[in-house]
């Protein structure tokens, strides 16, 4: 039996998005192995017979020390496991798991999920991670983009290597995130769903909020996701002066976006948003960035808008533009958005593309093996 590895840095995450590509392959006669930080969401896999190995990870860790332990515990845990083929998501998990991959002669698959706050904060930062890319990535088997954009910065920065191709992010299940109609009420629910942190235009979003949402009682503002340390005080600021609700971190997302009746998402940089598919999916506008991974998701001026980057006051445009349609209009926008985003956005393509790549490395590793293993009988 071929044995498949994923190396992934959340478990929340890991099952929200990957379980389809996890299920097909074990329905497909593969072994999946997931490192991985424990979460009670891998319970579920292991009841279908994934093998759990969990590690501590801190995806901002900087300490040398520190990293070096874990590339090392990490490249114990592949030489242990001996699988026909590694997958990753994340950067560092891309750049330490392929490296470690390499080093024991393992395909490895690479899923670029965006460029990360880090190749924002400063160029000695980013010259950094040019670095360790090109380093690790010298030898990879197949790199997956979620958006066109990141290729080809990856390209104009000669990190490209083996094959690679676009994926229409990590897709939608549809049947989780069904086309649901808006709640009849007077307010208007506005929601941002998201990290709190900077790059996702959280300053934006409550800048809009304070001077919209303390002036007109028809519209109330909604903020759920984890909070960054130094977004706590901002947050609770807000919340005292009723500009927003914060809702904290959100177990079951479809069920909160179907009480929400417009999602904004001001981030600076994406590789697919999620979040704005499963808000188009369940049939909701959108107001969002420019920016690759946001854009491709809405048809401007019909199911939503599109404004640039870190630019309040066009967005506090759109958010007042949106506010002014009824009910049915909006709905009639939502409806849009569902049609716009089925065609190409499905996370059955995901599935079938990564099925097509994982086929096509593990027949390349058989065939190797099967070579070397006639040349050393030839040999004896």
């Amino acid at each position: 039996m071929k044995k498949i590895l994923l190396l992934s840095n959340q478990a929340k995450y890991t099952y929200r998005l990957r379980k389809e590509l996890v299920f097909e392959l074990i329905n497909q006669g593969y072994k999946v192995e997931l490192i991985c930080p424990y979460g009670k969401e891998l319970d579920a896999f292991k009841t279908k017979g994934v093998s759990l190995n969990h590690i501590s990870f801190d995806g901002r860790g900087k300490n040398p020390f520190k990293e070096l332990i874990l590339f090392a515990r990490l490249m114990y845990m592949i030489f242990k496991i001996k699988p026909d083929i590694v997958l990753s998501y994340t950067i560092k998990l891309n750049i330490y798991g392929n490296l470690a991959a390499r080093c024991l002669r393992i395909p490895f698959i690479a899923n670029i999920t965006g460029l990360g706050e880090g190749f924002s904060k400063s160029k000695k930062l980013e010259k950094l991670l040019l670095a360790m890319y090109r380093i690790s990535f010298r030898n990879v088997s197949h790199i997956f983009f979620q958006n066109e954009s990141n290729r080809n910065y990856f390209e104009e920065h000669r990190i490209l290597s083996g094959t690679h191709s676009v994926l229409p992010g990590s897709g939608i299940n549809f049947d989780e995130f069904p086309l649901t109609p808006l709640v009849e009420r007077k307010t208007t629910k506005v929601l941002f769903l998201s990290r709190v942190i900077k790059d996702k235009g959280i300053d934006e979003f409550l800048d809009v909020a304070q001077k919209i949402g303390t002036t007109k009682g028809i519209v109330s503002f909604h903020v759920a996701g984890p909070m960054g340390e130094e977004y706590q005080e901002t947050i609770t600021s807000h919340v005292e002066q009723g500009s927003i609700t914060y809702h904290g971190e959100i177990d079951d997302v479809a069920s909160f976006i179907q009480t929400m009746d417009i999602v904004v998402s001001p981030s600076y940089h994406e590789g697919m948003s999620n979040t704005l598919l499963e808000a188009a999916a369940i049939g909701r506008p959108i107001i969002t960035s420019d920016i690759a991974g946001c854009k491709e998701i809405v048809h401007e001026g019909v199911s939503g808008y599109v404004v640039p980057v870190r630019d309040t006051v066009r967005l506090m445009k759109a958010v007042t533009n949106i506010l002014a349609v009824d009910k049915d209009e909006l709905e009639e926008m939502g409806n849009s958005g569902r049609n716009y985003i089925e065609r190409k956005f499905d996370r059955k393509i995901v599935v079938e593309k990564y099925l097509e790549i994982i086929q096509k490395y593990v027949q390349l590793r058989s065939d190797y093996d099967e070579e070397n293993y006639e040349e050393f009988g030839s040999e004896a």
